[in-house]
């Protein structure tokens, strides 16, 4: 059945037969405390995507005119332009001022919780990715391992297999939001000077990686330890890997060197 809703006679159809059959998968609601924030994360992602749109428009009408309004550059070719720039920019400027008041409860959220506070000790990790993650994952223990958790967050690929024959690798079904959170703490991680740039450098030298590779295994450890917090609730032990490290070359691999490699 594809993606969508099913609210017709049809599709309730089919969905009892698949009931009938034990061929539903179970999905995870969750009623607790948690759910305010889920709702607030979910309106904090709509706004962002009609704020990004607004500048999308904007940028496409400057370069419809050859010009850069990041350069402060006027549009003189029509006053019905202009008039639009105008409209734009008063839209424009009210998702500045949302999104900032979103930031400020974000931040109060994270004083008072402290699985939030332990999530932003990560390098690359702020209230904004904090909040998200833990009003998608809620409860860690509903993944039974951390490889599960990666599938979930769209980190690895499934290996396609049907006779005994390999179709290629695919990408299960996962959390889009997920994973741009460990995708931009993985590109923020890679650009400044923390501990997890060293593992980052690590997989360069020592593990011939490429920079992409690197910087998708750096995305999926950062995962793991976002969950490990989750279970734990514990703030986030750097070097960790490192320990590791030694345990690889005493003959013991490590987690993670899996999906590294």
């Amino acid at each position: 059945m594809s993606d969508g809703p099913k609210n017709d006679k049809i599709d309730a159809g089919k969905l009892c037969k698949l009931l009938k059959n034990g061929m539903m998968k179970e999905v995870y609601h969750s009623t607790n405390k948690l759910y305010d924030l889920r709702k607030l994360v979910s309106y904090y992602d709509d706004e962002v995507r009609a704020g990004v749109r607004l500048l999308n428009q904007k940028s496409a009408l400057y370069r419809a005119e050859n010009k850069s309004w990041k350069r402060k550059e006027e549009i003189e070719t029509s006053r019905v332009n202009k008039f639009i720039v105008a409209q734009l920019d008063e839209k424009i400027e009210s998702y500045h001022e949302k999104k900032k008041r979103y930031k400020e409860e974000f931040e109060r959220i994270s004083k008072k919780n402290r699985v939030i506070r332990n999530l932003q000790s990560i390098p690359g990790f702020g209230p904004i990715c904090s909040v998200t993650v833990l009003s998608i994952v809620i409860d860690g223990k509903r993944f039974k391992s951390s490889n599960h958790y990666l599938s979930y967050s769209g980190l690895v690929k499934h290996d396609k297999q049907s006779g005994g024959r390999s179709y290629g690798k695919r990408i299960p079904r996962y959390s889009r939001r997920l994973k741009g959170v460990y995708g931009s703490a993985a590109t923020r991680v890679i650009s400044t000077e923390n501990p997890l740039r060293e593992y980052y450098e690590y997989l360069l030298k020592e593990k011939k990686l490429t920079e992409y590779n690197a910087k998708h295994a750096v995305a999926r450890y950062i995962a793991k330890i976002s969950l490990g917090i989750i279970k734990s609730g514990e703030k986030y032990k750097p070097y960790r890997w490192r320990d590791n490290k030694k345990s690889t070359q005493s003959g013991i691999p490590f987690a993670g060197e899996k999906e590294a490699a």
